[in-house]
């Protein structure tokens, strides 16, 4: 599945080769697991997403993180969140470190659809040096 630049999505591969189910928001269609080991068969690395957002989410701690590592070999964590407070970035920094995880960074953007949208954070490259190293963007 090329889009209009000819770039393959990792997404609508794994769904026409039925690894993975279609996404379907009323429902969690597919097990952490099983996208994880379907997005690795396609060469993708897997980063756990706003581990500290709470609200409706779990919020990972190292125990949490734990459990979590110990069933499913995600890549990375997501340590540069806009409502991680500085504790929890540092708490995410020092688990990666130590669990020979990359280290992302977002803002949660999704675009500037309507006026209450937050716009993308720009981050440093540095901070997720290994992340983009690994598909192949070299930070000086």
């Amino acid at each position: 599945m090329k889009d209009e630049e000819g770039f393959i999505s990792i997404y609508d591969g794994l769904v026409a080769n039925e690894l993975i189910q279609a996404y379907d928001p009323r429902v969690m269609t597919n097990e952490l697991a099983t996208v994880v080991e379907a997005a690795h068969q396609c060469g993708a690395t897997c980063v756990l997403a706003h581990p500290g957002r709470g609200g409706m989410y779990p919020v990972y701690d190292p125990s949490l993180l734990d459990q979590l590592l110990a069933e499913i070999p995600i890549d990375g964590i997501e340590a540069y969140y806009p409502t991680h407070s500085p504790e929890q970035r540092e708490s995410y920094l020092a688990y990666a470190q130590q669990h020979g995880l990359v280290v992302s960074s977002g803002s949660d953007s999704h675009g500037l659809k309507v006026s209450t949208d937050q716009a993308p954070i720009k981050y440093p490259a540095h901070l997720s040096q290994q992340l983009l190293a690994r598909v192949g963007i070299r930070v000086q």
